[in-house]
């Protein structure tokens, strides 16, 4: 398994992490990311999970301050939810098992399911 770590410059305060532990593309869009924006508003961080690309593996966030203070709850996709995506959706490994899931839009490339044309919104 790749593991790196990687110093961002605070210029750069919007990241997304996703795994690149699968025998796949260095990014693929039907991964699970979780995306952080760093102190953007009056020092607020966000972050969240995202499953509108598609889906590989379960997520959990929970994010701790140093002195224990802070509200943040944790975020969460903690359940794989490969094998009951439809099979039109579904991204399969060599050996034929469930390895992720693809977005409608990724997978037909259809306005109405990538709210484009038509469907877009303004």
């Amino acid at each position: 398994m790749h593991k790196c770590q990687r110093q961002v410059p605070m210029s750069n305060r919007r990241l997304r992490l996703w795994s690149d532990s699968m025998q796949r593309r260095r990014w693929d869009p039907s991964v699970t990311p979780a995306e952080f924006t760093l102190a953007p508003n009056n020092g607020k961080d966000f972050f969240d999970i995202s499953l509108f690309d598609g889906f590989n593996l379960p997520v959990l966030v929970a994010p701790q301050s140093a002195d224990g203070s802070g509200n943040c709850i944790p975020v969460s996709c903690t359940d794989n939810v490969n094998a009951v995506f439809p099979n039109e959706l579904q991204v399969k490994g060599s050996d034929g098992g469930v390895i992720a899931c693809n977005s409608a839009c990724l997978a037909f490339n259809q306005s109405q399911y990538c709210c484009t044309g038509s469907f877009g919104t303004l």
